[in-house]
């Protein structure tokens, strides 16, 4: 179906230890065209991007999303929804 793609969830971790929460998605097939990095504003987190990720999937384009330091992030691994305060 035009607009899947897979995504990932990971989290990067800073010199000062600090970790930062990212999302990514990814064409499941087709040559990847390029990809997109999308930074929210204030008082969002990448998962609304999630649509719109999606369509651009559909195009072949990859999307990176990742939220700010500091900001508490809901994030998606092993299926389970933790909180985190970095």
């Amino acid at each position: 179906m035009a607009g899947d793609g897979e995504i990932f969830c990971s989290l990067f971790y800073g010199r000062r230890g600090n970790a930062l929460f990212s999302r990514s998605w990814l064409p499941i097939s087709g040559e990847l065209r390029g990809i997109l990095i999308i930074i929210h504003g204030l008082n969002e987190h990448s998962g609304r991007y999630s649509q719109f990720a999606k369509q651009l999937n559909s195009s072949n384009l990859g999307v990176y999303a990742m939220d700010w330091i500091g900001m508490k992030t809901k994030y998606c691994f092993f299926h389970y929804s933790y909180w985190i305060d970095c």
